[in-house]
């Protein structure tokens, strides 16, 4: 029997075999690229696919084109994450939880139909019960699990609510991706080892020092857009971005943490960011 803790755990960060072993830089640029392509490919499939532009990357759950899309691309960032051998117990163990948080994104999902237009093409929840006489099924009463002020906002409400906690589940587990995700690419991704990043002379080398201003970069801009999100910041990037402001933050969110990985991965192929030593893991 394989023994799982090759593949999931703290265990992962061991040196891998041989056997059916993958390049972990090719992977981090797949998941850069479905990070910078997400986005880009909801802000633009809107327009000929669906009715509506959903004011947040969330919302595409109810989509009916493009919500396997939303769902499909962060299982495919929560898969690799969980999946992702790191260097140290700590970037294994943070990696899994951030794979975690992901799939928690994906499966609870966040609630009300997300659209300010008077006409939507959406799915959503609802309850069939089977009439006896004329054996058809009709939509019946959907449990309300809205508040007053959601009802009053929107009557649609009940028909986007997966459950009374599933909103709940969805912004922890949205929090707690993107605190990972900025962790690991201001933290992990930062660190310094004195027989790679280092030359000769004892100085950090110009292009681990450059990598680490795009690693700093891109966890300050996650940050900011947490904050932003939260209710500490929501009336400014209201103000800033208008309805949408959630869908283009968690847009920047997302180019910011591809932009982290894609530069792990060496997706740039620029010399002032790598060292003359392809054959080195790099962060």
């Amino acid at each position: 029997m394989p023994n799982l803790s090759n593949f999931v755990g703290a265990g992962r960060f061991q040196p891998q075999s041989d056997v059916a072993k993958l390049d972990p830089r090719h992977l981090a640029r797949m998941v850069g690229i479905v990070a910078f392509g997400l986005p880009v490919v909801l802000f633009i499939g809107a327009g000929p696919l669906d009715a509506c532009r959903q004011t947040s990357i969330s919302h595409y759950y109810y989509s009916p084109a493009l919500g396997t899309v939303v769902i499909g691309a962060v299982c495919f960032i929560g898969a690799f994450l969980i999946a992702y051998r790191g260097e140290n117990r700590w970037e294994s163990r943070l990696a899994s939880w951030a794979g975690i948080a992901a799939f928690g994104v994906a499966l609870f999902p966040t609630v009300g139909p997300g659209c300010t237009e008077l006409e939507l093409s959406a799915r959503a929840f609802v309850e069939l019960t089977r009439s006896s006489e004329d054996v058809v099924f009709v939509l019946s009463e959907v449990q309300r699990v809205c508040s007053e002020a959601e009802m009053m906002k929107d009557t649609l409400c009940p028909l986007f609510t997966l459950n009374p906690v599933s909103r709940y589940l969805h912004w922890m587990s949205a929090a707690v991706l993107f605190a990972f995700l900025a962790l690991m690419s201001g933290y992990i991704f930062t660190r310094t080892l004195e027989w790679r990043h280092f030359d000769q002379n004892g100085q950090l080398l110009w292009s681990k020092l450059n990598r680490n201003r795009i690693y700093y970069t891109c966890a300050g801009v996650i940050v900011v857009c947490m904050v932003l999100l939260s209710p500490l910041g929501n009336s400014i990037a209201v103000a800033v971005l208008g309805d949408r402001h959630v869908f283009y933050l968690e847009g920047i969110a997302l180019w910011a943490f591809g932009m982290s990985w894609l530069v792990k991965g060496r997706m740039l192929s620029k010399s002032f960011l790598y060292e003359q030593t392809p054959d080195k893991a790099v962060s």
